[in-house]
């Protein structure tokens, strides 16, 4: 029971650090394609 326990906090911290580090990535994930595109638009005009 107790190695049960282990491995499912073990699986709950890791999936709460994924979530953590993808929610810090997302910004910055987002601002990228839009960046590109202003880029892009201002070199055409």
């Amino acid at each position: 029971m107790f190695r049960v326990l282990k491995t499912s906090t073990k699986i709950v911290i890791g999936v709460v650090l994924l979530l953590f580090l993808v929610f810090l990535a997302l910004p910055s994930l987002e601002g990228l394609p839009f960046k590109r595109m202003s880029d892009f638009d201002m070199n055409i005009s």
